[in-house]
C-alpha cells in the first residue's frame, strides 16, 4: 500500500504527543510510518543524562543505535503508538523488536534481550534549511515503497537516494591539501573537519541534495544541503544552534 501525498504534515515535536488521535485518520501502518519519522533522533534511558553513552539510544531512519549494540532496520509495522520493528543484528540475524510511544512525550524500546523506557535526549532531527531555493524538507519525500519481504504488513525502511552516490568520496576546500583531514562523504557516515555525522535521511530534488544527520561526538543535529556543479559542490551547512555557513568543496 502506497502512502498518501495528502496525508497531514504535522511538525514532529507535536506528532507524538497526538499520535492517539492520528490512527482513526490514517491507516495504522501509515501512521506507524509517520511515527517512526517523529521519534528519530537521541534518547536516554532512566538513570543517565545525555552525555552518557551507557544511556543514550540514538533512532535513525535506517538503525537503532544503543549501548554495545547495533540494529538494521529493514521495515516497520503496527500502529501510531505500537510500533513493531523488523531488523538485523550485527551477524546478520532477522530480529524483531517494538517501539511504545506514549501521549507524554516517552517511550519503550524492546529488543532482543532487553526492554527499556526513554524520554527524548534531543530535539528531533531538523528539516533540510532553504538554501538558496524553496525548503527543502524530508517531508517531500517519495512515501515508502511496500515491503518486500515478510512480514507482509511492513513498509521497507528509506533508501539511500541515488544523488548520494554520485559525491561520495573525498573532498578538499580550495587551496587544500587532499592528503590532510578534510571532507569525506559516504553513503551512512559524513567526515568533516568538525567531526564525523550520521547521516539519518537525505532528499535529492531540483539539482539539490538535502541530509539531516546526527554528529557522533554529541548527537546535535545537523543538516547539510548540497548542490552539485562541475567537479564542485556548494555545501550549507546548520549544526545545532549555531548560524548555518557554506562552503566550496573541490573532489580529491
Amino acid at each position: 500500500m502506497t502512502l498518501s501525498r495528502t496525508a497531514p504534515r504535522l511538525l514532529p515535536a507535536i506528532l507524538v504527543a497526538l499520535a492517539p488521535t492520528l490512527a482513526p485518520a490514517q491507516a495504522p501502518l501509515e501512521a506507524a510510518v509517520e511515527t517512526w519519522r517523529a521519534v528519530q533522533g537521541r534518547w536516554v534511558a532512566p538513570g543517565h543524562d545525555c552525555t552518557s553513552p551507557e544511556g543514550v539510544w540514538t533512532l535513525l531512519a535506517r538503525r537503532i543505535e544503543g549501548p554495545g549494540r547495533a540494529l538494521s532496520l529493514r521495515g516497520i509495522g503496527g500502529s501510531a503508538q505500537f510500533l513493531r520493528l523488523d531488523m538485523t543484528d550485527g551477524a546478520g540475524r532477522r530480529v524483531g523488536g517494538t517501539l511504545a510511544v506514549d501521549g507524554a512525550g516517552g517511550a519503550r524500546l524492546t529488543v532482543p534481550g532487553l526492554s527499556v523506557g526513554l524520554r527524548r535526549c534531543a530535539a528531533p532531527l531538523p528539516q533540510v534549511p532553504d538554501a538558496p531555493a524553496a525548503p527543502l524538507t524530508l517531508d517531500d519525500a517519495p512515501r515508502l515503497p511496500p515491503a518486500t519481504t515478510p512480514p507482509e504488513d511492513t513498509k521497507e525502511a528509506a533508501t539511500i537516494e541515488p544523488a548520494l552516490g554520485a559525491i561520495a568520496g573525498q573532498w578538499t576546500q580550495p587551496g587544500g591539501d587532499c592528503a590532510a583531514p578534510g571532507w569525506e562523504l559516504g553513503e551512512t557516515t559524513i567526515r568533516t573537519p568538525e567531526g564525523r555525522f550520521a547521516i539519518a535521511g537525505e532528499l535529492a530534488r531540483d539539482g539539490r541534495l538535502g541530509i539531516n544527520a546526527l554528529r557522533e561526538s554529541d548527537g546535535a543535529p545537523t543538516t547539510f544541503t548540497a548542490t552539485q556543479g562541475a567537479g564542485a559542490i556548494e555545501m550549507t551547512v546548520g549544526i545545532g544552534r549555531e548560524p548555518a555557513r557554506r562552503v566550496r568543496l573541490e573532489r580529491c
